[in-house]
């Protein structure tokens, strides 16, 4: 029976594809090699505006979108004193 801090016994290892998925996408991949021709040929018959377009919403498929992460410190410089700034300053030191 489940019981808090037991160790994990099993299963799929972190980040690995459960298999359904891992067909899904070999499937895909198979499809889009036997096309590639065909795409390049209707890329280059699209606007240009449109054909950057296209290739911006394929990249999303190849490279990893970066998220967007935002650090705050709320600091009272007025509450630190003259000493304390040379403290902290002579501890990066060593």
């Amino acid at each position: 029976m489940f019981k808090d801090g037991h160790k994990k016994l099993g299963g799929r290892k972190r980040g690995s594809l459960n298999s359904s998925t891992k067909q899904v996408k070999e499937n895909i991949q198979l499809i889009i090699e036997g096309n590639i021709q065909q795409m390049q040929d209707d890329l280059k018959q699209m606007q240009p505006k449109d054909r950057v377009n296209a290739l911006i919403s394929l990249m999303g498929f190849v490279v990893p979108k970066m998220k967007q992460v935002e650090n705050t410190v709320d600091v009272d410089f007025k509450a630190i004193r003259e000493f304390d700034i040379s403290e902290i300053y002579d501890s990066t030191k060593e």
